[in-house]
């Protein structure tokens, strides 16, 4: 019965991304129902069910805190360069930071160097178990962004820090 629940699940979130993508029509629901059909089987193939412990609810909630804190940085980082972008003489002044990464190897870093890439002003550049990061101006506080937004990662994941 778990494993059909997390089928629907899937085919669920597939068929509201396909109504998305549709604009709302229901149109052309015959196609649709296949396309998600096949995507479901196809996520099957790709990432079979496997049997996970459950997630807890504090998990739950750092990763909701880990999304709403990643909005805002990327909100309040976007403006930062738009307005550094639009100066006549650009406001930029380039440096390399490097961060250790007290997270396992692993999925958990892969992440933290992604959302870091995507954080305005900040670029990982080569990732081990030292992040290289790539920073628009010196005096943007990106080692305190990557540390917590590591830390932020850590407990989503569910992963004690130490």
């Amino acid at each position: 019965m778990d494993v059909f629940l997390r089928l629907l699940l899937r085919g669920v979130l597939l068929a509201v991304g396909w109504w998305v993508l549709a604009d709302g029509s229901f149109y052309n629901w015959q196609v649709g129902l296949l396309v998600v059909a096949l995507a479901v089987l196809a996520t099957w193939w790709v990432a079979p069910l496997a049997r996970r412990p459950a997630t807890s609810a504090r998990r739950v909630w750092a990763g909701v805190r880990l999304a709403g804190w990643f909005l805002w940085r990327s909100a309040v980082g976007g403006v930062d360069v738009a307005r550094r972008a639009v100066t006549r003489v650009p406001d930029t002044d380039p440096e390399y930071v490097e961060h250790r990464f007290r997270l396992p190897p692993g999925n958990a870093r892969v992440a933290v160097a992604y959302l870091n890439n995507l954080m305005p002003g900040s670029l990982s550049v080569h990732v081990g178990d030292v992040v290289q990061i790539h920073s628009i101006a010196t005096e943007l506080p990106t080692l305190e962004q990557v540390t917590e937004l590591e830390e932020r990662v850590a407990a989503a994941a569910g992963i004690d820090l130490g």
